[in-house]
């Protein structure tokens, strides 16, 4: 049955492929073909807004450049667009923070959406994020505008919640290899 094949491992993902594949898992046009089921999913387990302000008018795109600031050079990983509201998604798998990466996000989204935003940054490990001010950082999460999810436990619980929903058998075994990478690859503990 071969137990130690990890079809996603033999990829070798780095943050842009990856974030390439949560891309159009949240997409709902996205390949996967199961409309806006995975991205109701992460909405409410991100617990920005009711799930059923999805609409058809939602677009998820990579590399969405910070237009609204005077750093117009700087890229959000994966924004998705709600017209009126908007999650930003910074991947840092594994890289570190730039110089002022997040305060410039959050001045971003808070221009393009008047407010209705959520800054979420994916982390490989469950460090604290490091180019916002502790107080800023807190602020932000209190009213709801930033979380931090780790790959290890939010993610991976995303990816087996769109495994159970899924209605594509292709899609479902990728979505179990890439919860398998996930878990193995972003384990909270060191395998003995």
């Amino acid at each position: 049955n071969a137990p130690s094949f990890g079809g996603v491992t033999l990829l070798s993902p780095d943050e842009n492929r990856l974030s390439a594949v949560l891309c159009d898992l949240l997409n709902p046009e996205g390949t996967h073909g199961q409309g806006s089921s995975f991205l109701r999913l992460f909405v409410k387990q991100c617990g920005f807004g009711p799930a059923s302000t999805i609409s058809s008018r939602v677009t998820v795109r990579r590399e969405c450049c910070t237009i609204f600031i005077k750093s117009v050079k700087r890229r959000i990983d994966i924004l998705v667009d709600g017209v009126t509201w908007g999650i930003g998604i910074e991947n840092k798998a594994w890289a570190t923070e730039q110089k002022k990466q997040f305060p410039d996000y959050v001045e971003d989204l808070q221009k393009r959406y008047d407010g209705k935003f959520l800054l979420l940054r994916l982390a490989g490990d469950d460090s604290e994020v490091k180019t916002l001010e502790k107080e800023t950082t807190k602020l932000l999460v209190e009213s709801g505008r930033f979380r931090t999810w780790t790959f290890s436990k939010e993610v991976d619980q995303w990816l087996a919640a769109c495994g159970r929903v899924c209605r594509a058998p292709r899609v479902s075994q990728f979505l179990k290899e890439l919860h398998r990478y996930v878990g193995t690859t972003f384990k909270e503990e060191p395998d003995p």
